[in-house]
């Protein structure tokens, strides 16, 4: 059909227009997507932009194609949009795939490919020596100038773009050179062993460098394992602790702030195991003198570099290991030394543990000072005493400090005050069995009375936020009610432990006035609950042998008296009043128990005081029939002696 008109003809225009341009966006699409599958680097070539129709080929202008350039140039600016296209997610199969295939096929191919490099190396050298092909110095030569060799060779290859397989070749470089500086002395004595030892340290820095230039953790881990291995290769048998452990601080202090500024967490649990292994054979093999010395400074320096570390645990079981083995240093060369670096090392590791925020720390400081502490196993009192007492402040500061300094309470910090009261307790104990058992009460008053003053040092802190300050507060408070009664328990004995405990309870219903705390009223109640049980099932059986029948004026008595009047002192300050009711009722079972025990005990007296003067007096009257008698006593016995007299 022929077109009617100018207008026909320009709708038609458009038409083609448009479809030309879905076709250019689906070129574009399609080689954006060959781009992909190639892997191509840059971006796809620019589509092929539609400029319009030749002007030879299209039809005669007409007055309305004046205005055709406008959408012209829009089409033009559509059609050339794909030149730059948006990049596309990649696929994640094909990601999923190169990646796998790139590990497998390249990376752990060109690690096993080195290692065979190495292994052949290493036959092909045994075979020239057994046949004697090749002299001592010219095996070393031939060693070094082949692991040099390796690494030029491994520097080209990864100029050249063959990042993976440079790292390769590095490797079995770095490691020709190491067997080659170690033949040197080690197999053939051509050097003496300082410049071997140079020698093997240089290359291990050499391994760093390489690592840093490819970007490679596995030659940072050999270049490490070789540090490690230099001191034992060149050993001739007497062990040096004070160059040995010198050596391995700064290997590992060199090598793990490195890994550590790129990432290489993992090399922290190679060096850590290593580190304790190594460290452990040399000081099992010294026998020279000043061994505490030498294994203070061993655990010292590497605690100084492991505490720091970002892998989770290890600056715990370092903090642990040195604190533990410090104990064990010092069991046999007395205490003076063992607090000199125990206490230090227990307040830095507190330090480091606010410093770094690594979990476990604190707790295992905790747990190696008292672990130490228990190995060495002072004698004598006042000396063990101090240095325990020492580490107890330390550690009772710990959480206290933490809110100061403003950090978030956790719960490794809950329990280091518990832990560290109950560890001071037994080991306080257990010396002031032996040396002063009398003071042991006080001992754990004392104990009480710290954890009492930590809490309401911390409640009076309104700085501190609401939770954590109610939490800790509940925390030392609960541990010094523990103790304080404990502590009555153990310097009191009979009445007084009731009377002490009703005044306690007394005590802690007051500090509810000053602390509102629901675990303190709690407190109150249970001891005042202690009380009233003890006073009832203990107290009223127990009984002094009267000489005569007293109603009030009695131990038994006054102690439910005073225990009445503390209770009713803690009913009176607890508040709100439903908690009052408890101990108001505690008062009066304890004052009616009073005065009932007390009027059984005169009726008995008085009972036992007439049946004892009868009987005298029977006695009596059979001395006087007997001829002249021995008078009338106060009981049977005196009844007895006046009749024999009697009958004398």
């Amino acid at each position: 059909m022929e077109p009617s008109g100018p207008e026909d003809l320009s709708a038609r225009m458009d038409a083609l227009t448009e479809a030309n341009l879905r076709l250019l966006r689906r070129v574009g699409d399609l080689e954006r997507r060959v781009a992909h599958l190639e892997g191509a680097e840059t971006a796809p070539a620019a589509a092929p932009v539609w400029t319009g129709p030749e002007p030879e080929s299209g039809p005669a202008p007409v007055p309305e194609a004046e205005t055709a350039p406008v959408f012209m140039q829009e089409d033009v600016r559509e059609a050339e949009s794909p030149a730059v296209p948006e990049p596309e997610p990649e696929p994640e199969p094909a990601l999923v795939h190169a990646s796998a295939e790139t590990t497998v096929g390249l990376t752990w191919a060109n690690r096993a490919g080195a290692l065979t490099l190495i292994i052949g190396a290493a036959f092909f050298f045994k075979y020239a020596v057994d046949n004697a092909w090749i002299g001592p110095t010219a095996r070393v030569l031939m060693g070094i100038l082949a692991g040099g060799a390796l690494v030029a060779w491994s520097e080209r290859l990864r100029g050249k773009g063959f990042g993976v397989y440079s790292q390769g070749v590095a490797g079995a470089g770095v490691t020709v050179l190491y067997l080659s500086f170690w033949a040197a002395h080690s197999l053939y004595q051509l050097v003496p062993a300082w410049m071997s030892f140079v020698a093997l340290a240089a290359d291990t820095v050499l391994a760093g460098a390489l690592a840093l230039r490819h970007g490679a953790p596995a030659l940072a881990a050999l270049g490490l394992l070789g540090g490690y291995l230099t001191p034992g290769l060149l050993s001739t048998g007497d062990v040096r602790p004070w160059f040995f452990f010198s050596f391995i601080f700064a290997v590992n202090g060199g090598w793990l702030a490195v890994a550590r500024r790129q990432g290489w967490w993992w090399l922290e649990w190679m060096a850590f195991p290593l580190t304790l292994f190594l460290g452990a054979m040399a000081l099992d093999g010294y026998r020279g003198e000043g061994k505490p010395l030498v294994t203070t400074f061993a655990l010292l320096s590497q605690w100084s570099v492991f505490i720091w570390s970002p892998a989770r645990f290890i600056p715990a079981a370092m903090q642990f290991v040195a604190a533990f083995w410090l104990g064990e240093a010092w069991r046999r060369a007395g205490l003076n030394g063992f607090a000199a670096a125990s206490l230090p090392l227990l307040g830095l590791g507190l330090a480091a543990a606010h410093r770094f925020g690594s979990p476990g720390v604190a707790g295992m400081a905790l747990l190696g000072f008292y672990a130490g502490y228990a190995v060495m196993d002072p004698g004598g009192f006042a000396g063990p005493l101090i240095v325990l007492l020492g580490g107890f402040a330390m550690l009772q500061v710990w959480l206290p400090a933490r809110l100061a300094l403003g950090q978030a309470v956790r719960r490794e910090d809950l329990v280091i005050p518990l832990s560290n009261g109950a560890l001071t307790l037994i080991a306080g104990m257990a010396i002031l069995t032996r040396h002063a058992p009398d003071w042991r009460g006080l001992y754990t008053a004392a104990l009480g009375a710290v954890f009492l003053a930590g809490g309401v040092w911390v409640w009076q802190r309104v700085e501190f936020s609401e939770k954590d300050r109610r939490t800790v507060t509940a925390l030392l408070a609960g541990g010094a009610l523990t103790l304080l009664t404990i502590a009555v328990a153990v310097q009191f004995e009979g009445f007084r432990i009731t009377v002490v405990w009703a005044m306690e309870a007394a005590g802690l219903a007051w500090l509810t006035t000053r602390i509102d705390l629901r675990l303190l009223r709690a407190s109150a109640l249970a001891v005042a609950g202690i009380a009233l049980l003890r006073l009832l099932g203990v107290d009223a059986g127990l009984h002094e042998p009267l000489r005569e029948a007293r109603a009030l004026v009695n131990v038994r008595f006054l102690t439910c008296v005073l225990t009445a009047v503390s209770l009713a002192a803690a009913a009176w300050w607890l508040k709100p009043r439903m908690w009052a009711l408890p101990p108001w009722v505690a008062a009066n079972v304890a004052l009616l128990a009073g005065v009932g025990v007390g009027g059984v005990a005169y009726a008995g007296g008085a009972a036992a005081g007439g049946g004892g003067g009868g009987g005298g007096g029977g006695a009596g009257a059979g001395g006087r029939r007997g001829g002249g008698g021995g008078g009338g006593g106060g009981g049977g016995a005196g009844g007895a002696a006046g009749a024999g007299a009697g009958r004398a």
